[in-house]
């Protein structure tokens, strides 16, 4: 190992060790801006960087990156998905209604859905998070279903992983 980087790794050590105890959240975020196309765009600081220059950021891609989401408070974690629910009704012709949730349902610490497709009776069942991760199903909903299947889906990763 090179004798300059033995030399600055405690020191590196010491902040990060003294930054991951004072901060809970290594990333938040200072802003919003629009795209030339008219997109929301998130913009980002990580604290574990000393360049505090915001990075910018499509609110779809941290949707999909979970280890990224949990570095984001609570509140962050809403704007993003909110922002990314706008961009994606915006320009995925989200107007007419395809699917419909017909009932919840709660089992083993999980919510199901009972989804209905708009043209037949056809029924599926679909947990939050196997929703979540389909985002061709995904699109298929109304906003506000969009909203709870997100917000489900997210609560009920949060405590799983709390519970670990």
């Amino acid at each position: 190992m090179n004798k300059k980087v033995k030399w600055k790794l405690p020191g590196f050590l010491k902040n990060y060790s003294e930054f991951l105890q004072t901060s809970k959240y290594r990333c938040k975020i200072i802003g919003i801006e629009k795209s030339k196309e008219g997109k929301n765009v998130l913009l980002v600081t990580i604290s574990s960087i000393k360049s505090h220059l915001p990075i910018k950021y499509l609110p779809e891609e941290l949707v999909f990156q979970n280890e990224m989401l949990r570095e984001f408070s609570q509140e962050d974690v809403r704007a993003i998905t909110f922002c990314a629910i706008q961009n994606i009704e915006k320009y995925s012709g989200n107007a007419k209604k395809k699917i419909l949730i017909k009932n919840q349902e709660f089992n083993s610490e999980q919510t199901i859905y009972i989804l209905q497709f708009d043209d037949n009776n056809y029924e599926i069942r679909k947990t939050a998070r196997e929703i979540y991760a389909d985002t061709e199903l995904l699109s298929c909903f109304e906003l506000k279903d969009v909203i709870n299947i997100v917000s489900t889906a997210v609560q009920e990763q949060l405590i799983e992983d709390l519970g670990n």
